[in-house]
């Protein structure tokens, strides 16, 4: 007997829909009450929630180039002797 694999599928919502979660999410609606009313996950809303947040927390590209981890010894004696005259 052969078994066929399938390929599971998930739903996909419009961001408008994501966005109106989010609010009541964000305004201290239940997670349990939104789930049961709108028939989604819990780790579904969660995960949301979650990227949301990670967005909005984001550095601009201004902050993200102040600094950059060195990547090698040469690049860290460099940055670290740039730092000491600057102080």
């Amino acid at each position: 007997m052969e078994v066929k694999k399938t390929k599971k599928s998930h739903a996909h919502y419009e961001p408008d829909f994501k966005e109106e979660i989010l609010r009541m999410l964000n305004s201290g609606k239940n997670v349990d009450e939104i789930s049961k009313t709108f028939g989604i996950s819990r780790n579904v809303l969660y995960t949301w929630k979650s990227k949301s947040q990670m967005k909005t927390k984001t550095k601009t590209s201004e902050e993200q180039t102040t600094y950059r981890r060195p990547t090698n010894f040469r690049e860290r004696i460099t940055q670290k002797r740039e730092r000491s005259i600057t102080v």
